[in-house]
């Protein structure tokens, strides 16, 4: 870590940033991990098995490790947070196969050195589990799921994550997309189309 980056860390205790149970990383003005804690490490060995810390060590582009449909969003999101010096903060899921999890992303600006990261789980709980009956449509008998992420159709209209069908689909399935996967794929298309 450059000393440009390490004084602008200062007010820190980066000690404590360390044994943190949020996972926090310090990346600079170009985007470059330079400090990682140990949660980070730990989170990144169980998702991964380790890979990306083999694939991405310190000194490598933080958004080079982001899947292509969110890099533009958090590089657009450090890239601000550098250029305006204000905190920012997003929400974002994270499911697991057996739970539902929402974090919370802070972004601290360390002057125009680079930024503070801290990742810290706001909610966890088991997926609920779901009858089959009550998502099959009742003119068609039909469950609906999302061919982009598997979400499934509700009642009530809207989509949401059921696990235990995406390891095995329920009879009589037929595929859709959910707004969300419509907007993606199909971007102004969808958009004009559902006006």
């Amino acid at each position: 870590m450059d000393s440009g980056l390490r004084q602008a860390l200062a007010r820190y205790d980066l000690d404590s940033l360390g044994r943190s149970g949020d996972v926090v990383y310090v990346i600079d003005a170009d985007l470059r991990l330079r400090f990682v804690n140990q949660r980070y490490e730990q989170v990144a060995d169980a998702v991964t098995g380790g890979e990306v810390l083999e694939t991405y060590p310190l000194g490598s582009c933080v958004v080079d490790g982001i899947d292509a449909v969110l890099r533009h969003h958090y590089t657009d999101l450090f890239e601000a947070t550098l250029q305006t010096g204000e905190p920012r903060m997003a929400d974002y899921h994270c499911h697991t196969p057996e739970e539902e999890r929402t974090f919370r992303c802070m972004i601290y600006p360390l002057g125009t050195e680079g930024l503070l990261t801290v990742h810290g789980e706001l909610e966890s709980r088991p997926w609920p589990k779901a009858d089959v009956e009550a998502v099959r449509d009742p003119d068609t008998g039909l469950v609906s799921m999302c061919a982009g992420c598997r979400r499934v159709r509700m009642d009530e209209g809207g989509w949401r994550h059921v696990p235990q069908f995406i390891d095995e689909a329920p009879r009589d399935t037929t595929h859709g997309l959910c707004d969300p996967c419509l907007g993606f794929y199909l971007g102004a298309t969808a958009r004009g189309a559902q006006r």
